[in-house]
C-alpha cells in the first residue's frame, strides 16, 4: 500500500485555518463560501503557508474528513481518466430530432378556482400565471366542474358550456397524470350535486403525497435547515420542507452533524431539489430557501442516507418503546467516520439521570439503565463490533419499515418535540441554542454581551480542557463532562468540577474575570503609573499649568497610536489631562503633539508618488509604493480632512504588500473587501509589539456579517511584517480609467447573448476587467461589445456598406474577404441585440423548425411584444374545423403553449407565458 506524502492542502480545496485564538490547525474548504471547519467550528481566518507552518498540531476531526474528501477526489478523476468505449458509427441515417413534449404532473392537492360562467373560466385559463396545469374549474351557475389539462379546460360533469370535453375517461388521460386532479374534481362535483359523466367515474386516489417519493408541482416549498445544540453539545441538523402555505411538513429528518456532507446533497437524496441557494436567516445555525420535489439521487450515498434516515426514526421510536421518558438523545459515531452505529440517551431527569441505548439496527436495553452515558456508549460499541445487535422489538423495526414515507415522517414530527420541552421556556442566545434547565450561570445572557470574537472556555482544575464560540454551547459541553467524568459526580454535590467562562481577549486560555496574566501586568501597570505620576508632579511644578503647546485644534498622537484633535486641556491633581473630540482624556506624558507644517508636502509627496505606480503597472514601483504609503498614514495623523479629500475617487491599484505595510485609505482584502479607516503600531513594556487596523466592511454583504460599525484587527508585529494581503490602493491625482462600460449599457457577451450592465466587478491584481450583468453573472469585459442605440444603428450602417461591398467585389481579393469578415462581425452584434434583423435573419430558419414538428404549418404571421419587436411567428396547422394554431419562436423553437382553436388565443398564450416557460 503506497502513502503519499503529498499535503493535504493540494490533494484537495482545502486550506489550513484557525479558529479563534487557538494553537491547533484546522481545515477548511475554498472551493466556495464555507463558514465553518470541516469539524463544524467557526472559521475566524484563513492561513497562508507560512502561517499554517507555525501551527505544527491538526485538528484529528478536520484530517480525517480531508482524507476523505482527497481520497473521493482522486477516486473521481481517475474515473474521468478512465477511456470510454465508443459506439461504432452509423453512417448514412438521417434523424430528426423533435423537441421533447414538457410535461408537468398536476399537484396532489390542485388549487380550486371558481367563477361565474365557462366563458369566464376559458378565457382566465388563457391569460391567468394564477390557474395552473391540473387546477381544478368549478363553475356553480352552469353545473359543471372540470379541470385545466394543459392548455386546454375541460369538463367532467354533462353539464360542459364553453368548457371542452374529453373523449377518454379523464384518470386515464396522459398515462394518468390527472388522475388527482380528476378526482379532485369528481368529489367536488358529487359535494355539489352536480351531474358527472359515466366516461370519467374512476376509483379513488390517495392523494397523499409521500416525502420520499418524486412528484411534480407547481406548489411552492420552502427548507429549512437548522443546526442544532442538543444536550452535551452533541450537534444535530434537523431537515424541514413544508409547502409555502405554512401546511403539515412533507420532510421533517434530524441527521448527526457531518460538515462532509452538503445541505443540497442530503436533500436531494430524500427527494428535493433546491430552487435557489440556502441563505443564512439567523446567525449561522438557520439556512433557508426553495425547493421543489425531484427523483431522489439514485447513488449509493444517497441510498445509504435514506437508510441512515429510516434507521435514526427507528433507533428513537425503539428507546421510546423501553423507556416512555426516554430524551436527550446522543449519536454514537464510528470511529472510522459516516452515520451513527447507534444512539444514547437520558431515561429520567436531570439530577437523577440514568442512561439507555439503542444500536441502529434497533438492539435496545434493559429496563434499568446503566449509571453514566459512557457505559451505555461503550455497551453499543461492543454490540456493533461483534455484529449481533438484532433488533429487540422485531414487530416494532418491521412496523416502521413497512410505514409510508409520510406516516413515517410523522413519528419523526413527534420525536422531534421530545427534546423540544427541555429548551422550550428556558433562554435562548444569539447563536439559537437554548440553556438547560435550572442553569444558573446565564450563558445566554453572557454569549449576548461578549464581543464576537472572543470564544468561551470550558475549565476544571487544570485549566481549560475545551472552548466553544457560544457560551451556551460551552455551558452544555460543561455539563456532559460533569455528567460523565467520575471525578466531577463526586464532587457534584459541591461546586462542579467543570465550569465555563468567557476567555479573556488578551490571553489564550484565560478566563476573562480572574485573568493571572491581567493581574500580573495590571501590577506592573499600576507601578508604572506611580512613577509616571511622580515624574508628572516633578515636572508641573516647573511647568505651566496650561502648556500653551497644546490648543484646541491641535493633533495630538494618543497612548493608545491613535491621533486625535485636542478641544481643551486641564489640569486635576498635579497632572495635566488632554480631552479630544471623542471626548476622551489621556495624561500629557503619554501624549506627543504632531507637526501638521508637512501637510502640503505630504500631498504633494502622495500624487508623485501615485503617478510613478501608475506608471510602472502593472508591477509597482517599491519605493514608489512605500512613498504613498508613509505619506497617507501621515496625513490620516495630521489632517484627516486632508487625507479624505485626497482618495475620495481616486484610481486603485490591486498590489500585495506585508499586512504591517497597509495604509489608512487602503480597501483590504481578508475574507470580504474592508475599508482601513486607520492603523497603528503600539508597543508596550514586556510584550510584543503589535500591528492594529481599524476596518469597516467595504460593502453591504461584507458588512451583513462583520458588522455594521469599524471594528480592529490586530497581529504582532513581527508576524504583521511578513503576513502578505491583498489591498486596493488609492492613486490621489491619477485620473481614473474610463470604464469600458457603464451601469444600464446594453453588451453582447461572449456567448453571443445581449445582455443588461449593472457594474463593473472591482479590480483583482492583474486580471482583466470584468462586467457584472443583470443576472449577476461576470463576464471579461474584453470579449463584450456594446449594444446600445446608437451602437445598432451604427452597427447597421457598417453592414450596408460591407454588403454592398461583398456584392461587387471580387471573391479573390483580400478586401473582399476583409469586407465579408466586416460584414459577419456587424451581423453577429445585429443578430444577438437588434430584435429587427434577429427576426429577419432566421424567420426562414423558425419557419423551417415549425414544419418540422408539424409538416403541414403554414399561414406564418409574425408576432411582437408592445413597441413592436418580434418575438415569433403564429402558425396555422390543419384546415377547415381541424385547423389549430400554434408559435414558433425566434429561437426556432416551438413554444411549449400548445396549439389553440384561434390564432389570438395562441398569441396571448405565449406572450404572457412565464418567461422561463418560452425562449425568445
Amino acid at each position: 500500500m503506497t502513502t503519499t506524502t503529498t499535503p493535504l492542502t493540494e490533494r484537495a480545496p482545502l486550506a489550513v485555518g484557525q479558529v479563534g485564538q487557538g494553537r491547533t490547525g484546522h481545515y477548511v474548504r475554498i472551493d466556495g463560501f464555507h463558514l465553518k471547519t470541516l469539524c463544524g467550528r467557526v472559521n475566524d481566518r484563513v492561513l497562508n503557508d507560512r502561517d499554517a507552518a507555525k501551527l505544527t498540531k491538526r485538528c484529528v476531526r478536520c484530517t480525517t474528513l480531508a482524507e476523505e474528501l482527497a481520497t473521493e477526489l482522486a477516486a473521481a478523476k481517475a474515473a474521468e481518466q478512465t477511456p470510454a468505449v465508443e459506439a461504432p458509427a452509423v453512417e448514412d441515417v438521417a434523424t430528426v430530432e423533435a423537441p421533447a413534449a414538457v410535461e408537468e404532473t398536476p399537484a396532489c392537492a390542485p388549487a380550486v378556482h371558481r367563477f361565474t360562467s365557462t366563458e369566464e373560466a376559458y378565457d382566465a385559463t388563457q391569460c391567468s400565471d394564477d390557474i395552473r396545469d391540473g387546477d381544478i374549474l368549478v363553475i356553480e351557475s352552469e353545473r359543471v366542474v372540470g379541470f385545466l389539462r394543459a392548455a386546454w379546460p375541460a369538463a367532467i360533469t354533462v353539464e360542459h358550456g364553453e368548457l371542452h370535453t374529453f373523449t377518454a375517461p379523464a384518470h386515464e388521460i396522459d398515462g394518468g397524470q390527472y388522475a388527482t386532479s380528476a378526482a379532485h374534481a369528481e368529489q367536488l362535483a358529487a359535494e355539489l350535486g352536480f351531474a358527472v359523466n359515466e366516461l370519467h367515474a374512476a376509483p379513488a386516489v390517495d392523494v397523499t403525497a409521500p416525502a420520499f417519493a418524486p412528484f411534480k408541482s407547481p406548489a411552492r416549498f420552502s427548507a429549512k435547515v437548522t443546526t442544532r445544540l442538543a444536550f452535551g453539545g452533541h450537534r444535530e441538523d434537523r431537515f424541514t420542507v413544508s409547502p409555502a402555505d405554512e401546511g403539515a411538513p412533507a420532510l421533517d429528518v434530524t441527521l448527526a452533524h457531518d460538515a462532509s456532507r452538503s445541505a443540497r446533497d442530503i436533500l436531494e437524496a430524500l427527494g428535493w431539489e433546491l430552487v435557489e441557494a440556502l441563505e443564512y436567516a439567523q446567525g449561522l445555525g438557520l439556512v433557508r430557501g426553495h425547493v421543489k420535489p425531484c427523483e431522489p439521487t439514485d447513488t449509493p450515498d444517497g441510498e445509504e442516507l435514506r437508510a441512515a434516515v429510516q434507521r435514526e426514526i427507528t433507533g428513537r421510536v425503539t428507546g421510546l418503546a423501553d423507556h416512555v421518558g426516554a430524551c436527550h438523545f446522543i449519536a454514537v459515531m464510528p470511529e472510522e467516520g459516516g452515520f451513527p452505529i447507534g444512539w444514547t440517551y437520558a431515561t429520567t431527569g436531570y439530577e437523577t439521570a440514568r442512561y439507555g441505548w439503542v444500536t441502529a439496527q434497533g438492539r435496545g436495553m434493559n429496563r434499568v439503565g446503566v449509571p453514566t452515558r459512557k457505559e451505555a456508549e461503550t455497551i453499543v460499541r461492543d454490540w456493533h463490533a461483534a455484529g449481533a445487535d438484532a433488533p429487540t422489538h422485531t414487530g416494532l423495526v418491521d412496523a416502521l419499515a413497512e410505514l409510508p414515507a409520510a406516516e413515517l415522517h410523522k413519528a419523526a414530527a413527534a420525536l422531534h418535540a421530545e427534546d423540544e420541552p427541555m429548551t422550550a421556556e428556558t433562554p435562548r442566545c444569539v447563536h439559537g441554542f437554548n440553556e438547560l434547565p435550572g442553569d444558573l450561570t446565564a450563558p445566554a445572557a453572557a454569549c449576548a454581551a461578549k464581543p464576537s470574537a472572543v470564544s468561551v472556555g470550558v475549565f476544571s482544575d487544570e485549566g481549560c480542557v475545551d472552548f466553544a464560540d457560544c457560551a451556551v454551547e460551552a455551558s452544555l459541553i460543561a455539563a456532559r463532562l460533569n455528567d460523565e467524568d467520575e471525578a466531577a459526580r463526586e464532587a457534584a454535590a459541591g461546586e462542579p468540577l467543570y465550569r465555563w467562562a468567557v476567555l479573556c481577549g488578551d490571553h489564550a486560555e484565560q478566563p476573562a474575570i480572574g485573568c493571572e496574566e491581567c493581574a500580573t501586568d495590571e501590577d506592573a501597570e499600576d507601578a508604572e503609573e506611580g512613577a509616571d505620576e511622580l515624574e508628572d508632579t516633578e515636572q508641573d511644578e516647573q511647568a505651566p499649568a496650561m502648556p500653551a503647546t497644546y490648543a484646541e485644534g491641535d493633533r495630538v498622537l494618543c497612548g493608545d497610536g491613535l491621533a486625535r484633535t485636542v478641544t481643551y486641556t486641564e489640569t486635576k491633581d498635579g497632572k495635566v489631562w488632554i480631552y479630544t473630540t471623542d471626548r476622551s482624556a489621556w495624561p500629557r506624558t503619554s501624549s506627543e503633539r504632531i507637526d501638521t507644517s508637512g501637510v502640503p508636502a505630504a500631498r504633494a509627496a502622495a500624487e508623485r508618488a501615485a503617478a510613478a505606480l501608475h506608471a510602472s503597472a502593472p508591477a509597482p514601483d517599491p519605493a514608489a509604493l512605500a512613498e504613498l504609503g508613509d505619506a497617507l498614514r501621515y496625513l490620516r495623523q495630521a489632517d484627516p480632512a486632508a487625507h479624505a479629500e485626497l482618495i475620495d475617487g481616486a484610481e486603485r491599484m490591486p498590489v500585495r504588500i506585508p499586512r504591517a505595510d497597509v495604509a489608512p485609505g487602503d480597501i483590504l482584502h481578508d475574507q470580504g473587501r474592508h475599508d482601513v479607516l486607520d492603523v497603528c503600531t503600539l508597543e508596550r513594556d514586556g510584550e510584543d509589539a503589535r500591528w492594529y487596523a481599524k476596518i469597516l466592511g467595504a460593502t453591504k454583504e461584507v458588512r451583513a456579517y462583520t458588522g455594521r460599525k469599524p471594528w480592529e484587527t490586530a497581529l504582532r508585529l513581527d508576524l504583521a511584517r511578513t503576513n502578505e494581503v491583498t489591498v486596493e490602493r488609492p492613486l490621489p491625482g491619477v485620473a481614473p480609467m474610463p470604464a469600458p462600460f457603464t451601469a444600464g449599457d446594453t453588451v453582447v457577451c461572449a456567448d453571443g447573448v445581449a445582455r443588461t450592465v449593472r457594474e463593473m466587478a472591482p479590480a483583482v491584481g492583474a486580471e482583466p476587467a470584468r462586467v457584472v450583468v443583470e443576472d449577476g453573472t461576470e463576464w471579461v469585459a474584453e470579449d463584450c461589445l456594446r449594444a446600445n442605440r446608437d451602437d445598432i444603428q451604427e452597427a447597421r450602417a457598417v453592414s450596408a456598406r460591407a454588403a454592398a461591398r461583398v456584392r461587387q467585389g471580387d471573391s479573390s481579393t483580400p478586401e473582399w474577404k476583409a469586407a465579408l469578415a466586416e460584414l459577419g462581425a456587424a451581423l453577429d452584434l445585429l443578430k444577438a441585440a437588434d430584435p429587427v434583423t434577429r427576426a429577419a435573419l432566421v424567420e426562414d430558419e423558425a419557419h423551417a423548425a415549425a414544419r418540422t414538428i408539424h409538416a403541414d404549418a403554414h399561414d406564418f404571421q409574425p408576432v411582437a411584444r408592445p413597441g413592436g419587436e418580434v418575438v415569433g411567428w403564429s402558425f396555422r396547422t390543419g384546415y377547415g374545423h381541424r385547423a389549430r394554431y400554434g408559435v414558433v419562436t425566434v429561437a426556432a423553437q416551438i413554444a411549449p403553449v400548445g396549439l389553440f382553436e384561434y390564432r389570438t388565443t395562441a398569441e396571448r398564450a405565449f406572450l404572457y407565458a412565464p418567461t422561463g416557460d418560452v425562449t425568445v
